[in-house]
Protein backbone atom coordinates (compact mmCIF):
# COMPACT_ATOMS: atom_id res chain seq x y z
CA UNK A 1 0.00 0.00 0.00
CA UNK A 2 1.53 3.49 -0.91
CA UNK A 3 0.95 6.40 1.46
CA UNK A 4 -0.09 9.42 -0.97
CA UNK A 5 0.81 12.72 0.74
CA UNK A 6 -0.97 16.03 0.02
CA UNK A 7 -0.06 18.75 -2.36
CA UNK A 8 1.53 20.49 0.47
CA UNK A 9 3.84 17.93 1.92
CA UNK A 10 4.93 17.46 -1.42
CA UNK A 11 6.21 21.08 -1.81
CA UNK A 12 7.39 21.48 1.41
CA UNK A 13 9.30 18.23 1.11
CA UNK A 14 10.75 19.11 -2.25
CA UNK A 15 12.38 22.57 -0.58
CA UNK A 16 14.22 20.66 2.14
CA UNK A 17 15.24 18.30 -0.40
CA UNK A 18 16.58 21.18 -2.42
CA UNK A 19 17.06 23.71 0.05
CA UNK A 20 21.14 22.98 0.86
CA UNK A 21 22.05 22.51 -3.15
CA UNK A 22 20.19 25.33 -4.19
CA UNK A 23 22.24 27.43 -1.20
CA UNK A 24 25.21 26.02 -2.27
CA UNK A 25 25.07 26.73 -6.10
CA UNK A 26 24.02 30.21 -5.48
CA UNK A 27 26.85 30.87 -3.22
CA UNK A 28 29.27 28.99 -5.84
CA UNK A 29 28.12 31.19 -8.27
CA UNK A 30 28.54 34.19 -6.74
CA UNK A 31 32.14 33.35 -5.49
CA UNK A 32 32.77 32.02 -8.98
CA UNK A 33 32.18 35.50 -10.62
CA UNK A 34 33.73 37.12 -8.26
CA UNK A 35 36.97 34.83 -8.50
CA UNK A 36 36.83 34.84 -12.39
CA UNK A 37 36.99 39.01 -12.36
CA UNK A 38 39.14 39.84 -9.37
CA UNK A 39 41.74 37.08 -10.56
CA UNK A 40 42.26 38.29 -14.00
CA UNK A 41 42.67 41.53 -12.87
CA UNK A 42 44.90 41.03 -10.55
CA UNK A 43 46.91 38.62 -12.86
CA UNK A 44 46.90 41.87 -15.36
CA UNK A 45 48.17 44.29 -12.44
CA UNK A 46 50.65 42.62 -10.99
CA UNK A 47 52.19 40.16 -14.24
CA UNK A 48 53.56 41.12 -17.28
CA UNK A 49 54.98 38.40 -18.30
CA UNK A 50 52.94 35.79 -21.19
CA UNK A 51 54.33 32.72 -20.09
CA UNK A 52 53.83 33.46 -16.65
CA UNK A 53 50.25 34.27 -17.17
CA UNK A 54 49.65 31.34 -19.23
CA UNK A 55 51.18 28.99 -16.08
CA UNK A 56 48.73 31.37 -13.82
CA UNK A 57 45.51 30.63 -15.97
CA UNK A 58 46.25 26.90 -15.86
CA UNK A 59 46.42 26.60 -11.95
CA UNK A 60 43.45 28.81 -11.94
CA UNK A 61 41.44 26.31 -14.40
CA UNK A 62 42.75 23.15 -12.47
CA UNK A 63 41.45 24.81 -8.89
CA UNK A 64 38.30 25.78 -10.39
CA UNK A 65 37.70 22.17 -12.16
CA UNK A 66 38.51 20.87 -8.72
CA UNK A 67 36.21 23.26 -6.61
CA UNK A 68 33.55 23.19 -9.10
CA UNK A 69 33.91 18.87 -8.75
CA UNK A 70 33.78 18.85 -4.97
CA UNK A 71 30.36 21.62 -4.47
CA UNK A 72 28.68 19.20 -7.44
CA UNK A 73 30.36 15.88 -5.24
CA UNK A 74 28.80 17.51 -2.20
CA UNK A 75 25.28 18.61 -3.93
CA UNK A 76 24.78 15.20 -4.80
CA UNK A 77 25.82 13.78 -1.83
CA UNK A 78 23.39 16.20 0.19
CA UNK A 79 20.27 15.58 -2.25
CA UNK A 80 20.90 11.16 -2.01
CA UNK A 81 21.08 11.65 1.82
CA UNK A 82 18.16 14.08 2.07
CA UNK A 83 15.94 11.58 -0.40
CA UNK A 84 17.21 9.05 1.92
CA UNK A 85 16.23 9.99 5.15
CA UNK A 86 12.69 10.93 3.25
CA UNK A 87 12.14 7.54 1.96
CA UNK A 88 13.04 6.39 5.31
CA UNK A 89 10.54 8.68 6.96
CA UNK A 90 7.86 7.43 4.41
CA UNK A 91 8.64 3.51 4.70
CA UNK A 92 8.16 4.11 8.67
CA UNK A 93 5.03 6.12 8.45
CA UNK A 94 3.87 3.41 5.80
CA UNK A 95 4.58 0.59 8.67
CA UNK A 96 2.69 2.62 11.27
CA UNK A 97 -0.31 3.17 9.13
CA UNK A 98 -0.39 -0.36 7.80
CA UNK A 99 0.06 -1.74 11.33
CA UNK A 100 -2.92 0.52 12.40
CA UNK A 101 -5.30 -0.48 9.48
CA UNK A 102 -4.05 -4.40 10.87
CA UNK A 103 -4.46 -3.56 14.44
CA UNK A 104 -8.09 -2.50 13.35
CA UNK A 105 -11.09 -4.60 14.51
CA UNK A 106 -13.29 -4.41 12.02
CA UNK A 107 -12.42 -5.53 7.90
CA UNK A 108 -10.97 -1.78 6.21
CA UNK A 109 -9.77 -1.27 2.91
CA UNK A 110 -8.51 1.41 0.93
CA UNK A 111 -10.22 2.54 -2.19
CA UNK A 112 -8.27 4.48 -5.12
CA UNK A 113 -10.43 5.02 -8.59
CA UNK A 114 -13.14 2.76 -7.05
CA UNK A 115 -10.78 -0.46 -6.87
CA UNK A 116 -9.55 -2.23 -3.86
CA UNK A 117 -5.66 -0.98 -2.96
CA UNK A 118 -5.02 -2.45 0.48
CA UNK A 119 -7.37 -4.90 2.52
CA UNK A 120 -6.10 -5.34 6.48
CA UNK A 121 -6.81 -8.82 7.90
CA UNK A 122 -9.91 -8.93 9.10
CA UNK A 123 -11.13 -7.36 5.47
CA UNK A 124 -9.67 -10.63 3.70
CA UNK A 125 -11.17 -13.30 5.99
CA UNK A 126 -14.76 -11.61 5.07
CA UNK A 127 -13.93 -10.59 1.26
CA UNK A 128 -11.22 -13.03 -0.07
CA UNK A 129 -7.58 -12.71 -0.44
CA UNK A 130 -5.90 -9.33 -0.58
CA UNK A 131 -3.48 -10.21 -3.47
CA UNK A 132 -6.69 -11.44 -5.56
CA UNK A 133 -8.68 -8.79 -4.77
CA UNK A 134 -6.00 -5.77 -5.29
CA UNK A 135 -7.40 -3.63 -8.15
CA UNK A 136 -10.90 -5.01 -7.78
CA UNK A 137 -14.25 -2.67 -8.02
CA UNK A 138 -15.60 -2.22 -4.81
CA UNK A 139 -18.77 -2.65 -6.36
CA UNK A 140 -18.17 -6.08 -8.02
CA UNK A 141 -18.28 -7.80 -4.45
CA UNK A 142 -21.85 -6.34 -4.02
CA UNK A 143 -24.93 -8.07 -5.74
CA UNK A 144 -25.51 -6.46 -8.73
CA UNK A 145 -28.75 -4.62 -7.58
CA UNK A 146 -26.44 -2.57 -5.24
CA UNK A 147 -23.67 -1.95 -7.48
CA UNK A 148 -24.80 1.10 -8.68
CA UNK A 149 -25.23 2.32 -5.21
CA UNK A 150 -21.96 1.38 -4.29
CA UNK A 151 -19.89 2.81 -7.34
CA UNK A 152 -21.97 5.95 -6.89
CA UNK A 153 -21.34 6.43 -3.02
CA UNK A 154 -17.73 5.97 -3.45
CA UNK A 155 -18.19 8.46 -6.29
CA UNK A 156 -19.18 11.06 -4.08
CA UNK A 157 -16.76 10.47 -1.24
CA UNK A 158 -13.93 10.73 -3.81
CA UNK A 159 -15.55 14.44 -4.96
CA UNK A 160 -16.15 15.67 -1.12
CA UNK A 161 -14.01 15.52 2.17
CA UNK A 162 -17.80 14.51 3.82
CA UNK A 163 -18.08 10.69 5.08
CA UNK A 164 -21.05 8.37 3.93
CA UNK A 165 -23.06 5.20 5.26
CA UNK A 166 -24.80 2.41 3.29
CA UNK A 167 -26.61 0.17 5.19
CA UNK A 168 -29.15 -2.98 3.80
CA UNK A 169 -27.04 -4.03 1.21
CA UNK A 170 -25.86 -7.54 0.26
CA UNK A 171 -22.33 -8.57 -0.19
CA UNK A 172 -20.52 -11.57 -1.65
CA UNK A 173 -17.85 -12.75 0.83
CA UNK A 174 -15.06 -15.19 0.39
CA UNK A 175 -15.81 -18.56 -1.21
CA UNK A 176 -19.19 -16.78 -2.21
CA UNK A 177 -20.89 -16.49 0.50
CA UNK A 178 -23.76 -13.92 0.70
CA UNK A 179 -23.96 -11.50 3.48
CA UNK A 180 -25.89 -8.44 4.94
CA UNK A 181 -23.46 -5.61 4.86
CA UNK A 182 -23.28 -1.96 6.32
CA UNK A 183 -20.30 0.25 4.44
CA UNK A 184 -18.66 3.56 6.10
CA UNK A 185 -16.73 5.12 3.60
CA UNK A 186 -14.80 8.62 4.37
CA UNK A 187 -11.38 10.20 2.81
CA UNK A 188 -8.27 8.22 3.51
CA UNK A 189 -6.79 10.81 5.60
CA UNK A 190 -3.08 10.17 4.33
CA UNK A 191 -3.60 10.41 0.30
CA UNK A 192 -6.83 12.91 -0.62
CA UNK A 193 -7.26 10.43 -3.60
CA UNK A 194 -7.79 7.92 -2.06
CA UNK A 195 -11.07 6.19 -0.04
CA UNK A 196 -11.28 4.30 3.34
CA UNK A 197 -13.68 1.94 3.65
CA UNK A 198 -15.04 -0.36 6.51
CA UNK A 199 -17.36 -3.25 5.43
CA UNK A 200 -19.77 -4.28 8.82
CA UNK A 201 -21.33 -8.06 8.22
CA UNK A 202 -24.19 -7.65 10.29
CA UNK A 203 -26.13 -10.97 8.94
CA UNK A 204 -26.50 -11.84 12.72
CA UNK A 205 -28.12 -8.65 13.50
CA UNK A 206 -30.46 -8.72 10.67
CA UNK A 207 -31.30 -12.02 11.85
CA UNK A 208 -31.80 -11.40 15.01
CA UNK A 209 -33.98 -8.42 13.84
CA UNK A 210 -36.34 -10.55 11.79
CA UNK A 211 -37.13 -13.16 14.87
CA UNK A 212 -37.54 -10.26 17.15
CA UNK A 213 -40.24 -8.99 14.44
CA UNK A 214 -41.52 -12.91 13.88
CA UNK A 215 -41.79 -13.23 17.61
CA UNK A 216 -43.53 -9.67 18.11
CA UNK A 217 -45.89 -10.76 15.10
CA UNK A 218 -46.43 -14.18 16.79
CA UNK A 219 -47.23 -13.05 19.19
CA UNK A 220 -50.02 -10.12 18.28
CA UNK A 221 -51.36 -13.57 16.26
CA UNK A 222 -51.04 -15.74 19.13
CA UNK A 223 -53.55 -13.27 21.54
CA UNK A 224 -55.74 -12.80 18.57
CA UNK A 225 -56.10 -16.62 17.87
CA UNK A 226 -56.61 -17.48 21.85
CA UNK A 227 -58.85 -15.60 22.28
CA UNK A 228 -61.31 -16.35 19.13
CA UNK A 229 -60.21 -19.97 19.78
CA UNK A 230 -62.02 -19.69 23.30
CA UNK A 231 -65.31 -17.99 22.13
CA UNK A 232 -65.50 -20.40 19.47
CA UNK A 233 -64.71 -23.26 21.76
CA UNK A 234 -67.94 -22.31 23.67
CA UNK A 235 -70.00 -22.16 21.02
CA UNK A 236 -68.87 -25.87 19.67
CA UNK A 237 -69.33 -27.21 22.70
CA UNK A 238 -72.98 -26.14 23.02
CA UNK A 239 -73.53 -27.35 19.44
CA UNK A 240 -71.97 -30.63 20.02
CA UNK A 241 -73.81 -31.42 22.92
CA UNK A 242 -76.94 -30.09 21.76
CA UNK A 243 -76.63 -32.51 18.63
CA UNK A 244 -75.84 -35.47 21.33
CA UNK A 245 -79.14 -34.57 22.94
CA UNK A 246 -80.94 -34.68 19.55
CA UNK A 247 -79.05 -37.62 18.24
CA UNK A 248 -81.08 -39.86 20.51
CA UNK A 249 -84.77 -39.05 19.95
CA UNK A 250 -86.09 -40.76 16.59
CA UNK A 251 -86.66 -37.64 14.49
CA UNK A 252 -86.30 -38.15 11.11
CA UNK A 253 -83.30 -35.16 11.12
CA UNK A 254 -81.71 -37.01 13.18
CA UNK A 255 -79.69 -38.92 10.78
CA UNK A 256 -77.37 -35.49 9.82
CA UNK A 257 -76.64 -35.18 13.22
CA UNK A 258 -73.80 -37.49 13.03
CA UNK A 259 -72.78 -35.36 10.45
CA UNK A 260 -73.28 -31.84 12.73
CA UNK A 261 -70.92 -33.23 15.05
CA UNK A 262 -68.04 -34.84 12.64
CA UNK A 263 -68.14 -31.17 11.58
CA UNK A 264 -68.24 -29.80 15.02
CA UNK A 265 -64.93 -32.08 15.83
CA UNK A 266 -62.97 -30.72 13.05
CA UNK A 267 -63.70 -26.95 14.25
CA UNK A 268 -62.66 -28.07 17.67
CA UNK A 269 -59.39 -29.76 16.57
CA UNK A 270 -58.77 -26.45 15.00
CA UNK A 271 -59.47 -24.35 17.93
CA UNK A 272 -57.09 -26.76 19.61
CA UNK A 273 -53.84 -26.10 17.21
CA UNK A 274 -55.11 -22.07 17.37
CA UNK A 275 -54.64 -22.47 21.46
CA UNK A 276 -51.29 -24.71 21.19
CA UNK A 277 -49.97 -21.91 18.45
CA UNK A 278 -50.29 -19.53 21.61
CA UNK A 279 -49.26 -21.92 23.66
CA UNK A 280 -52.66 -21.31 25.99
CA UNK A 281 -53.65 -24.89 25.47
CA UNK A 282 -53.23 -27.61 28.26
CA UNK A 283 -49.84 -29.49 27.81
CA UNK A 284 -48.59 -32.64 30.18
CA UNK A 285 -44.86 -32.95 30.10
CA UNK A 286 -43.25 -35.97 31.40
CA UNK A 287 -40.25 -37.31 30.82
CA UNK A 288 -40.33 -40.19 28.29
CA UNK A 289 -38.53 -42.63 26.26
CA UNK A 290 -38.11 -40.60 23.08
CA UNK A 291 -37.72 -43.61 20.48
CA UNK A 292 -40.71 -44.83 22.01
CA UNK A 293 -42.70 -41.73 21.00
CA UNK A 294 -41.57 -41.78 17.78
CA UNK A 295 -42.14 -45.81 16.84
CA UNK A 296 -45.42 -44.76 17.34
CA UNK A 297 -45.60 -41.83 15.86
CA UNK A 298 -43.47 -43.67 13.10
CA UNK A 299 -46.38 -46.92 12.61
CA UNK A 300 -49.06 -43.84 11.96
CA UNK A 301 -46.88 -41.68 9.55
CA UNK A 302 -46.65 -44.77 7.39
CA UNK A 303 -50.02 -45.65 7.34
CA UNK A 304 -50.62 -42.14 6.06
CA UNK A 305 -48.58 -42.25 3.34
CA UNK A 306 -50.74 -42.93 0.07
CA UNK A 307 -49.35 -45.33 -2.42
CA UNK A 308 -46.18 -43.95 -3.91
CA UNK A 309 -44.63 -42.41 -1.09
CA UNK A 310 -41.91 -44.80 0.40
CA UNK A 311 -41.64 -44.36 4.16
CA UNK A 312 -38.76 -45.42 6.14
CA UNK A 313 -37.09 -44.95 9.62
CA UNK A 314 -34.06 -45.69 11.35
CA UNK A 315 -34.29 -44.79 15.07
CA UNK A 316 -31.08 -47.00 16.17
CA UNK A 317 -28.93 -43.68 17.27
CA UNK A 318 -31.61 -43.01 20.05
CA UNK A 319 -30.84 -45.96 22.65
CA UNK A 320 -32.15 -44.88 25.95
CA UNK A 321 -32.88 -41.38 24.95
CA UNK A 322 -35.34 -39.60 27.52
CA UNK A 323 -36.83 -36.21 26.79
CA UNK A 324 -39.42 -33.79 28.76
CA UNK A 325 -42.22 -33.71 26.60
CA UNK A 326 -45.84 -33.80 26.64
CA UNK A 327 -46.61 -36.82 24.15
CA UNK A 328 -49.75 -35.94 22.37
CA UNK A 329 -48.36 -32.77 21.36
CA UNK A 330 -44.88 -34.28 20.45
CA UNK A 331 -46.76 -36.89 18.25
CA UNK A 332 -48.77 -34.48 16.51
CA UNK A 333 -45.44 -31.93 15.82
CA UNK A 334 -44.14 -34.59 14.12
CA UNK A 335 -47.15 -36.03 12.63
CA UNK A 336 -47.62 -32.58 10.56
CA UNK A 337 -44.07 -32.12 9.62
CA UNK A 338 -44.55 -36.04 8.00
CA UNK A 339 -48.11 -34.53 6.40
CA UNK A 340 -46.29 -31.55 5.08
CA UNK A 341 -43.45 -33.73 3.72
CA UNK A 342 -46.28 -35.71 2.03
CA UNK A 343 -48.30 -32.73 0.03
CA UNK A 344 -44.80 -31.70 -1.03
CA UNK A 345 -44.31 -35.30 -3.48
CA UNK A 346 -48.00 -35.24 -5.25
CA UNK A 347 -45.95 -37.40 -8.16
CA UNK A 348 -44.54 -39.37 -5.04
CA UNK A 349 -41.05 -40.16 -3.47
CA UNK A 350 -39.34 -40.89 -0.08
CA UNK A 351 -40.07 -40.10 3.19
CA UNK A 352 -37.74 -40.70 5.76
CA UNK A 353 -37.65 -40.37 9.64
CA UNK A 354 -34.24 -40.67 11.11
CA UNK A 355 -33.24 -39.97 15.17
CA UNK A 356 -29.80 -39.93 16.66
CA UNK A 357 -28.17 -38.25 19.58
CA UNK A 358 -24.88 -36.01 19.49
CA UNK A 359 -23.26 -34.06 22.25
CA UNK A 360 -23.26 -30.08 22.08
CA UNK A 361 -20.11 -27.60 22.88
CA UNK A 362 -21.03 -26.86 26.37
CA UNK A 363 -21.14 -31.07 27.40
CA UNK A 364 -24.65 -31.13 27.42
CA UNK A 365 -26.49 -34.10 25.24
CA UNK A 366 -29.81 -33.52 22.54
CA UNK A 367 -31.67 -35.94 20.71
CA UNK A 368 -32.17 -34.28 16.36
CA UNK A 369 -35.35 -36.44 14.81
CA UNK A 370 -35.20 -35.44 10.59
CA UNK A 371 -38.01 -36.20 8.87
CA UNK A 372 -36.45 -35.52 5.17
CA UNK A 373 -38.32 -35.81 1.85
CA UNK A 374 -37.97 -36.07 -1.96
CA UNK A 375 -39.89 -33.34 -2.74
CA UNK A 376 -40.51 -30.19 -4.81
CA UNK A 377 -38.39 -28.44 -2.54
CA UNK A 378 -38.90 -24.44 -0.94
CA UNK A 379 -37.94 -21.85 -2.63
CA UNK A 380 -35.90 -19.17 -0.49
CA UNK A 381 -38.73 -16.54 -0.61
CA UNK A 382 -41.23 -19.06 0.53
CA UNK A 383 -38.79 -20.66 3.41
CA UNK A 384 -38.35 -16.94 5.09
CA UNK A 385 -42.44 -17.61 5.97
CA UNK A 386 -42.88 -20.87 6.38
CA UNK A 387 -43.69 -21.03 10.18
CA UNK A 388 -46.06 -17.63 9.76
CA UNK A 389 -49.17 -18.39 10.94
CA UNK A 390 -51.63 -18.61 8.17
CA UNK A 391 -49.57 -18.56 5.54
CA UNK A 392 -49.63 -21.51 3.21
CA UNK A 393 -49.03 -22.42 -0.65
CA UNK A 394 -51.86 -24.91 -0.91
CA UNK A 395 -55.00 -24.16 -2.92
CA UNK A 396 -58.27 -22.52 -0.90
CA UNK A 397 -59.57 -25.04 0.85
CA UNK A 398 -56.61 -27.50 1.19
CA UNK A 399 -54.50 -25.75 3.99
CA UNK A 400 -55.05 -23.51 7.17
CA UNK A 401 -51.71 -22.87 7.39
CA UNK A 402 -51.75 -23.79 11.14
CA UNK A 403 -49.63 -26.72 10.22
CA UNK A 404 -45.95 -25.70 10.75
CA UNK A 405 -46.72 -22.70 13.13
CA UNK A 406 -48.30 -25.22 15.24
CA UNK A 407 -45.27 -27.51 15.23
CA UNK A 408 -42.80 -24.52 15.96
CA UNK A 409 -44.82 -23.76 18.96
CA UNK A 410 -45.07 -27.21 20.43
CA UNK A 411 -41.78 -27.67 19.85
CA UNK A 412 -40.36 -24.32 21.29
CA UNK A 413 -42.42 -25.05 24.06
CA UNK A 414 -40.41 -28.36 24.96
CA UNK A 415 -37.01 -26.04 24.88
CA UNK A 416 -36.06 -27.41 21.47
CA UNK A 417 -35.98 -25.63 18.00
CA UNK A 418 -36.31 -26.19 14.26
CA UNK A 419 -33.76 -26.21 11.74
CA UNK A 420 -35.22 -26.63 7.77
CA UNK A 421 -32.50 -27.41 4.83
CA UNK A 422 -34.40 -27.20 0.99
CA UNK A 423 -33.55 -27.19 -2.54
CA UNK A 424 -35.52 -26.85 -5.52
CA UNK A 425 -35.88 -29.56 -6.71
CA UNK A 426 -34.17 -31.83 -4.72
CA UNK A 427 -36.35 -31.83 -1.84
CA UNK A 428 -36.73 -30.58 2.48
CA UNK A 429 -35.16 -31.94 5.56
CA UNK A 430 -36.97 -30.72 8.89
CA UNK A 431 -34.99 -31.29 11.80
CA UNK A 432 -36.18 -31.52 15.31
CA UNK A 433 -33.50 -30.64 18.24
CA UNK A 434 -34.60 -31.52 21.55
CA UNK A 435 -32.44 -31.50 24.77
CA UNK A 436 -32.10 -35.21 26.10
CA UNK A 437 -33.06 -34.85 30.39
CA UNK A 438 -32.11 -37.72 32.06
CA UNK A 439 -32.13 -36.47 35.50
CA UNK A 440 -35.19 -34.19 35.15
CA UNK A 441 -38.28 -34.88 37.29
CA UNK A 442 -41.71 -34.65 35.47
CA UNK A 443 -43.67 -31.04 37.05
Amino acid sequence: MGVGRSEGERAGSGWIFYRGPVLVALTYIAISVMYILVSDRLVSALVTDAAAVERIQSVKGVVFVTVTGLLIWYMVARLVRSLAMANARLAERERRVRALLDGAPVPVCVVRDGAFEYLNADAARLLGDAGLLEKTPLEARALPEFRAGVREMIARVERSDAGEWARDLRMNGRDGREFDAEIAACPFALDPHAVQVVILDVSEQKQMERAVRQAQKMEAVGRLAAGVAHEFNNSLTAIMGLASLVKVTTSPQAQYLAQIEEVAEQAAELTRSLLTMSRNGTSHKQRVALRGVLEDAARVIEAAMPEGVRFASSLEGLADSPVFADVGQLRQALLNLALNARDAMPKGGTLSLRAWTRATRDGREEAVVEVRDTGMGIPAEVREQLFTPFFTTKENGKGTGLGLAVTRGIVEDHGGRIEVESEVGKGSVFRVILSVERERVAT
